[in-house]
């Protein structure tokens, strides 16, 4: 059977960890012929199993360029599918689809004003009480006499959890807007939940979820805001049509990954933000049972999407006791890793340098 040949598209070095994961997730389908388009010539991808990597800077603050860039490249290896993986790349594909869908086939997209929406948390926040879903309480951190503890987080830019703030007092929250000064703007602030971390990962189209998986927080976290190292697959029903509705009224189509909370003692849950782009657990929800990055592929390519649910399986660290190693429902990166250790063995030996 003739392969597909998936063009992977995105920007900076900093994304190919992201890129590592969706070739992975397409590598382990059997179904395509890689090739990788990066805004950085610099890269170990090149070093992961059947990746070609194409040397092509791709600045999507100029769309016109990166479409010639990218005819000319069609012209060259013959795309099948396109598939951006990060919020710039996305962003331009859906703002240019309709000169892109001349000559080669789209993943689907969301709409860009369901993006606009999600790439601003604080638009989101507002959008989300506006249509009765759940949100943690926005709040004026000017003159604020409510109760504490309060988070700021920057409205856009930042991922990961970098940038948030806990405001615990009065004192912390006047410091803060001492701090950020006009930019206060730039800060989402809400009452912040006393809970655990619960995602959900969908494929969508025209607001209809096709696949998803749900992950909880096992365990503390090393830092407050970064993602946990290990997390449990579950069912949450509460959470899933929350996430139906949202996705119905952004008409979203293609993947999201939407961050939420659950608070431990009402087990009510809140959404905090929704990434647009593929993300960092990708890989264990395919060892879970739901390649994502085949099926929104499959999804563009015309073809019926299988989805038949998801594995209940925990996912965390190599570093544990034996014990929890052997157990058939762990799952960690390690049989991904020997099969494709390359790439992490030059980003190890690159600290040295």
């Amino acid at each position: 059977m003739q392969k597909v040949r998936v063009a992977v598209i995105y920007n900076a070095q900093s994304q190919d960890g992201l890129a590592l994961a969706v070739i992975r997730c397409l590598e382990r389908a059997k179904k395509y012929e890689i090739f990788v388009i990066g805004e950085s010539k610099k890269t170990n991808l090149s070093l992961s199993r059947g990746v070609n990597i194409i040397n092509a800077d791709l600045n999507f603050e100029q769309p016109d360029q990166v479409i010639q860039q990218l005819i000319q490249l069609n012209l060259q290896i013959k795309i099948d599918l396109l598939l951006p993986i990060c919020e710039k790349s996305i962003v331009f594909c859906e703002t240019q689809k309709q000169q892109l869908d001349q000559f080669v086939k789209l993943v689907h997209t969301p709409p860009l004003a369901s993006l606009d929406i999600a790439l601003n948390k604080s638009v989101l926040a507002q959008y989300c009480v506006n249509n009765h879903i759940s949100v943690p309480s926005l709040v004026n951190p000017h003159n604020y006499q409510g109760k504490f503890p309060l988070i700021a987080k920057p409205v856009s830019g930042q991922s990961g959890g970098n940038g948030i703030v806990s405001l615990h007092n009065s004192q912390q929250l006047n410091d803060h807007l001492a701090t950020v000064g006009e930019c206060s703007a730039d800060y989402l602030y809400q009452e912040k939940i006393a809970g655990v971390d619960i995602d959900i990962s969908v494929l969508c189209l025209n607001g209809e979820i096709k696949a998803y998986t749900i992950q909880q927080q096992v365990g503390e976290k090393d830092e407050p805001y970064l993602p946990p190292q290990s997390i449990r697959f579950v069912e949450n029903q509460k959470l899933f049509n929350m996430t139906q509705d949202l996705m119905q009224k952004l008409n979203w189509s293609g993947i999201a990954h939407i961050d939420c909370i659950l608070d431990t003692h009402t087990q009510d849950i809140y959404i905090l933000e929704i990434n647009s782009r593929y993300w960092q657990s990708l890989l264990a929800s395919h060892l879970a049972g739901v390649n994502f990055v085949d099926m929104a592929c499959q999804m563009a390519l015309g073809n019926a999407v299988h989805f038949n649910g998801f594995t209940p399986i925990t996912f965390g660290p190599i570093k544990v006791p034996l014990k929890k190693l052997l157990d058939k429902n762990y799952k960690t990166m390690l049989p991904i890793i020997t099969r494709d250790w390359r790439p992490i063995f030059a980003r190890l030996l690159s600290r040295f340098h």
